[in-house]
């Protein structure tokens, strides 16, 4: 027991240094893709572990001294009489623990974490929840809010969204009923751009030179809108999730991770999806990854989703790098590389995944010559803090920058071509000795908790074309909701479930809906930013019915 307390402590130490959240149950589910986690740390996990080295001398001076006072107190129960039902009870504790149902799941949550159906006891990072609860009681209150629990009055509910769904089934025309919004049927380009984030919203910090100006000057030319991440620092497969299949995390729960906890059988090869949907309208959908094949256990995820090509980063022939990673400007040259050769009648969706910008962020990442920015003011934040947000900002600086070269390249072509660009979440910064650096900036700590909340989770998508898209009114979406919202412009015929989502777009300049959020923040077609957990009236009934179609989805998987 001591052996493994002392490896969860140390393991921990570095995880917190990476991404401000201690090890939880879902992360050993990692443990047979070490080589992808090296690989996203791999180029500063020495200099992590000098950096830690005084802590882990600490935690095994303490296991040592721990270890020698056990053996000195060394008590033995020889006789089976007192072995047994020391080990029965034991048995009978851990099982009740760890019983996936309610009463037991329901009255432990109440009990010890209140969490309630009025009040959910989350927090904006783990960490809090455990020094809150204390490291094992926190592991094991995570796991029980995570738990996958039917929403309530689930069969009423679930009756009357049946109809919905038949009558989107019979009424299901395969264009936009508005001609003005048809988009026709475009070659789709998407590029998951990671960690991108107009870092000129805060002013705690300012650069020599406009980091998204691209980006900017583009919302002229396209649709625009805010996001809410189900992620933040981290966990980009969580937003991936939401995109290619219209499910929300805020139905999972704080660290859930649906590719390796909820996809764990054939049979979501028969849950909705945007690649699926694609296929049936005859597009040639591909996914270009700069990661690894086994990372979130992404491969099984893409073949059930049937994608019908994928480019992992071992299919790069000797890719141009930057920062120690597959640069922003391979991504670009592969996708028009892709756009050039595919055959002159194919329709594709080319769906890019990014990792120049991801984290950590150290100065030395870029040669200086490699910096095309530089800091003018950084609002007394410390040095290190300071030089770990010029290179995130040079990373986005770079994506920016090819994003524009992109969009010059799809006006070039004769075939009607979308881009979808966003970025999946915030990035994580660290202060010199791993502790979060976002309590320093003034942006992220308002009087308005909810408002913090929110701001650590906004991102944003930008929809450009090489036709006129016309115009919308849209403020703000989810990252599950873009693919709804493009298929009803497109002249796509999709299953009853994504047009029930799209939907709740229309509806919502007329009806108040939750049009973004996730376990800890979400937003209504007004801009009104609300707890999920408290949500009354009109949104708690569209939360609801949401979760309800969320369920018969994606847990039961019932596609009939």
């Amino acid at each position: 027991m001591c052996s493994c307390s002392f490896i969860y402590l140390v393991g921990s130490q570095f995880k917190i240094y990476y991404t401000f959240d201690p090890i939880m149950i879902s992360d050993f589910l990692f443990l047979n893709d070490t080589g992808s986690l090296m690989e996203i740390v791999g180029n500063t996990f020495f200099d992590t572990l000098f950096s830690l080295l005084p802590a882990i001398l600490i935690m095994l001076a303490l296991f040592i001294i721990i270890c020698r006072l056990a053996f000195k107190t060394d008590r033995h129960f020889y006789t089976p009489w007192r072995r047994i039902p020391c080990l029965v009870l034991s048995i009978i504790f851990i099982v009740a623990l760890f019983i996936p149902r309610t009463p037991v799941s329901a009255i432990m949550k109440k009990t010890f974490f209140e969490v309630t159906a009025e009040k959910d006891n989350h927090t904006t990072t783990n960490i809090a929840y455990y020094n809150k609860h204390g490291v094992i009681s926190g592991i094991y209150g995570l796991y029980l809010t995570n738990q996958l629990e039917k929403p309530k009055d689930y069969e009423k509910t679930i009756a009357t969204l049946e109809k919905e769904l038949k009558e989107l089934e019979e009424n299901n025309p395969s264009h936009t009923n508005n001609p003005a919004k048809n988009w026709g049927n475009p070659n789709i380009i998407m590029v998951f751009s990671e960690a991108f984030w107009d870092i000129s919203k805060m002013d705690d910090i300012t650069f020599d030179k406009e980091v998204t100006s691209n980006f900017n000057a583009l919302k002229e030319e396209g649709i625009y809108f805010e996001m809410i991440s189900p992620s933040f620092g981290g966990i980009s497969a969580n937003v991936e999730f939401e995109v290619l299949t219209g499910s929300s995390l805020r139905y999972y729960g704080t660290g859930y991770i649906p590719y390796m906890q909820l996809m764990t059988s054939d049979k979501y090869a028969n849950m909705p999806n945007v690649p699926t949907e694609l296929n049936n309208n005859g597009y040639n959908t591909k996914i270009i990854s700069t990661w690894s094949d086994k990372l979130f256990k992404c491969k099984n995820a893409y073949e059930y989703f049937k994608v019908n090509e994928t480019l992992y980063n071992t299919d790069f022939e000797n890719p141009d790098k930057k920062g120690g990673r597959i640069s922003e400007k391979e991504v670009v040259d592969t996708l028009i590389s892709q756009m050039e050769n595919k055959k002159s009648d194919e329709k594709v969706f080319l769906m890019a995944l990014t990792a120049q910008t991801h984290m950590p962020y150290p100065k030395d990442r870029y040669t200086e010559e490699e910096y095309d920015i530089k800091v003018t003011n950084s609002n007394n934040l410390p040095e290190y803090v300071t030089d770990s947000l010029r290179c995130y900002a040079q990373g986005v600086y770079d994506a920016d920058k090819e994003l524009a070269r992109l969009y010059e390249y799809i006006q070039t072509l004769d075939e009607p071509t979308i881009i979808i660009f966003y970025g999946d979440h915030l990035p994580y910064i660290n202060q010199e000795d791993g502790s979060d650096a976002y309590p320093l900036m003034s942006y992220f700590n308002t009087d308005d908790e909810l408002l913090n909340t929110y701001r650590k989770y906004n991102t944003q998508c930008l929809v450009l074309g090489n036709f006129d898209l016309g115009e919308d009114n849209i403020d703000t979406l989810g990252p599950n909701m873009i693919m709804p919202y493009v298929f009803s412009r497109c002249d796509l015929k999709v299953s009853p479930y994504f047009r029930w989502l799209s939907t709740r777009i229309d509806n919502s300049k007329t009806s108040n809906h939750i049009v973004a959020g996730n376990p800890l923040v979400a937003k209504d077609a007004q801009g009104n930013l609300h707890n999920p957990a408290t949500l009354t009236g009109e949104l708690a009934k569209d939360n609801n019915e949401q979760a309800c179609i969320n369920w018969k989805y994606f847990v039961e998987v019932d596609t009939d």
